[in-house]
């Protein structure tokens, strides 16, 4: 299925008509349009079966692949009115929209599908176009589509889908300043646009015993005063069917200016693309309807009313489901998987923790392994290089060897910042395993204070008692020492 393809339906009484356009580049292109008729069904619900077929026939025919539907629904099928909101937004318009709906038609709210445009905003509020439809003919003909897999995302008035095509496709110069008017068999559309709000629009049926320039030019004066526009209206854009149309009488009973279009140019498609039952109106509205899709615009959506759509909802929830259960399925693989293997480490190392700790207390003399800060693995390495220094005469390179110990207290002692202040006599080192002794004397006092504030300045030496006392003429102290950790 073309990702890029969508596909536009025009339904009426007793018609329907499909376009397909390609979603590539800034403008969509037209791949087939074709145009399909049923009569003779007395009801409804046989009608939307007969006319669901026809499409789906004529798709399959044509070999025709999209990957999104929209459709439009005849004037015939739905009422509009014009309504005066006291509210500006949209969300708050949307909660009462149902009832000014249930009063305008006299018919039973519960009944009805109805949607809005918002055509004008004022200080006092908003000018509403109301659309309502019976939602069980639109219901019958929405369940016919969908049992021949067509589920269109929405259902719109077909002015709606006209103006969308209008304004994706023409450009006029004075375009707020004229009425674009579409001709189709049996009905005219008419239509304001706005650059800020939803177009203004009307729709009526036009007979076929009617003369239409006459009956058009009647109904132009009371659609421009119906839609109280800010600019005057001075030009008629004349489009479809224009071949029932006497222009020069049309523009003498309006006094407009009367132009034309051509639906088919302005939207650069091919008219041998338009089958022989298709006129260039019901392709304009199709056109508007898949452009729903491609230009993502706000939809006048009556199916939102009262089946909203869930197709695409629900295959992503499907598409979520499906992975969160295989994410969960690997996850719990995975962590099962680690799990096993970390189990299976922690026996090893409990069992070597424990060979460990044996081994260290035989060869430590029964000693207790180190705690768990320090692995017993480093303790052993630092008691073997012990061993192999003692062995080699380098025991004086362990910190809490004596030479050590003795190389700290004779640094202090041989400091030439001291000596050169202090006369200092040793009498005494005496090297214990915890502590050191010193005996000696100084000439006074201050000296041996001096002297014990530059032990304790060592980094790895700290005076823990001190003993002095005069005699001789000189101050003999006893210092005992401690080595830092």
């Amino acid at each position: 299925m073309e990702q890029s393809n969508t596909l536009g339906l025009y339904i009426s009484r007793n018609s329907a008509t499909a376009v397909v356009l390609s979603g590539h580049g800034s403008k969509p292109s037209v791949l087939a349009c074709f145009t399909v008729k049923v009569t003779d069904l007395a009801e409804p619900s046989e009608y939307a079966q007969a006319i669901a077929s026809e499409i789906s026939d004529g798709l399959k025919s044509k070999q025709l692949s999209f990957s999104s539907v929209s459709a439009a629904v005849d004037c015939s099928l739905f009422t509009q009115h014009s309504h005066q909101s006291s509210f500006v937004d949209p969300k708050q318009i949307a909660q009462t929209i149902r009832f000014d709906a249930e009063e305008a038609v006299a018919a039973d709210a519960m009944d009805l599908a109805v949607t809005f445009n918002v055509t004008k905003i004022s200080e006092t509020g908003s000018n509403v176009t109301i659309f309502s439809a019976d939602r069980y003919v639109l219901g019958d003909i929405l369940s016919a589509l969908q049992a021949m897999d067509i589920d269109p995302t929405s259902i719109e008035p077909d002015v709606v889908c006209a103006a969308r095509f209008l304004d994706k496709n023409v450009k006029h110069p004075n375009q707020e300043n004229c009425l674009f008017t579409l001709i189709a068999p049996g009905a005219c559309y008419i239509i304001h646009p706005s650059a800020h709000n939803a177009p203004a629009t009307r729709t009526f049926l036009l007979e076929s015993s009617q003369n239409n320039t006459a009956t058009i030019a009647r109904e132009i004066p009371m659609t421009i005063a119906s839609m109280n526009t800010e600019d005057p209206i001075n030009a008629i854009m004349l489009a479809g069917n224009t071949e029932t149309i006497d222009c020069g009488e049309l523009e003498e009973r309006t006094s407009l200016d009367i132009g034309s279009i051509d639906l088919v140019n302005t939207a650069a498609a091919n008219a041998s693309v338009l089958d022989e039952n298709t006129s260039s109106t019901d392709f304009a509205i199709a056109y508007g309807a898949a452009l729903s899709e491609i230009k993502k615009s706000r939809r006048t959506d009556f199916r939102q009313d009262f089946m909203p759509y869930q197709g695409r909802k629900m295959i992503i929830q499907k598409c979520v489901m499906i992975m969160s259960i295989s994410i969960t399925i690997m996850l719990l693989a995975a962590g099962g998987y680690f799990q096993t293997r970390s189990v299976w480490a922690n026996q090893n190392s409990d069992a070597m923790q424990e060979k460990l700790e044996t081994e260290y207390a035989a060869v430590m003399y029964g000693n207790k392994p180190p705690n768990k800060k320090e692995p017993i693995a480093e303790k052993l390495k630092r008691e073997l290089g012990k061993v192999r220094k003692a062995k080699s005469g380098l025991a004086s390179g362990d910190d809490n060897s004596t030479p050590a110990k003795l190389s700290y207290v004779l640094a202090c002692l041989n400091d030439p910042t001291i000596m050169a202040r202090i006369d200092v006599e040793v009498k005494e080192i005496n090297i214990r395993a915890d502590s050191i002794k010193v005996v000696g004397s100084t000439k006074r006092r201050n000296d041996t204070l001096q002297l014990f504030k530059a032990i304790n300045k060592h980094p790895r030496l700290t005076m823990d008692t001190s003993q002095f006392s005069p005699s001789g003429g000189r101050d003999v102290f006893t210092a005992n020492i401690k080595l830092n950790r």
